[in-house]
């Protein structure tokens, strides 16, 4: 019988270069680092464009607060203007009736003080008159004398006059 001749040897492979293995390696790591980095670069962008999406929303919101807050600001001012044009027209109101008063006082004085001098020198005018009047009757003589009258003896209040005119 014939035998078979032996099965061909297998090849056996070079073992494998180091340099190789470690280029084979560092293209791994690399490639991973590659994918990784992509990765992060796409979370990165998504965050980016979340971020620019909220600071777009931001401003929005504080664009329409500051116009809020000047439509407010120009309300309040109004109604201040509004308030402050009653309030000085108030307190000048009030002014002008004090002075009113305050001269109303002083006339009520001066003419009370006027009076009073006017009383005062028509008393003294009067009394002057009076005197003048006074002594111009005592001065002037009766040409018609009165008949003297006699009081009734033993009676001191009522007076009588005389039978023959003499007392």
């Amino acid at each position: 019988m014939v035998k078979a001749p032996p099965p061909p040897p297998e090849p056996v492979e070079p073992p494998p270069d180091p340099a190789v293995l470690e280029a084979a390696r560092r293209e791994a790591e690399a490639a991973e680092l590659a994918a990784e980095m992509a990765a992060r670069a796409a979370l990165l962008q998504a965050e980016a464009v979340r971020l620019e999406a909220e600071a777009a929303s931001r401003a929005a919101e504080a664009t329409r607060r500051q116009a809020l807050v000047e439509r407010m600001r120009a309300h309040v001012l109004t109604a201040v203007d509004d308030r402050i044009q009653d309030v000085v027209a108030s307190a000048m109101l009030e002014q002008v009736d004090l002075m009113g008063e305050r001269l109303r006082r002083q006339m009520d004085d001066m003419v009370r003080e006027s009076l009073e001098a006017v009383a005062v020198r028509l008393r003294a005018e009067f009394e002057v008159l009076v005197d003048q009047a006074v002594d111009a009757v005592l001065a002037v003589p009766d040409p018609h004398p009165a008949p003297a009258i006699a009081l009734a003896p033993g009676s001191d209040t009522e007076p009588k006059a005389s039978a023959s005119g003499v007392p």
